[in-house]
């Protein structure tokens, strides 16, 4: 007999943050298109420039995402050093389109915006929602 793998649990909470994530995701593709900003190939996907893992109070600003497509532009982020050519080339624009004290400016909010409750993410939800309802209306 063979042995099943136990169906992922995710919590509430977890569940409300995929969802915002999509509802940001489609709210950035309206306000900004489907390509990359770095170099303008089509289907880009959002990069956090503050990882959300190690900066989740960063995760819904829009001022701390990016379009990227795959590759180069968001390979590069992740998976080259500081001085390789791809890595720089996307760097300047991300400095160019947030402006050149774009990471003190999200230092800052990182150290003052609060952890967010389910009942903050729920308002987050609500307000995405609107947004992406006024965009597409």
């Amino acid at each position: 007999m063979k042995r099943r793998k136990p169906i992922k649990q995710v919590s509430s909470k977890q569940a409300i943050i995929k969802y915002c994530d999509k509802l940001l995701f489609e709210i950035l593709k309206i306000k900004r298109g489907d390509k990359c900003e770095v170099c303008g190939r089509p289907n880009a996907a959002p990069h956090h420039v503050f990882f959300k893992g190690e900066y989740p109070r960063l995760r819904f600003r829009e001022d701390n995402i990016i379009m990227l497509c795959w590759i180069p532009c968001h390979f590069a982020l992740h998976h080259h050093t500081h001085d390789h050519p791809h890595y720089k080339r996307s760097y300047a624009k991300i400095k160019e389109l947030l402006g050149c004290n774009f990471y003190d400016k999200l230092k800052i909010a990182n150290k003052c915006a609060p952890m967010m409750s389910i009942f903050q993410l729920q308002l987050v939800r609500m307000a995405l929602k609107q947004e992406l309802k006024e965009l597409e209306g």
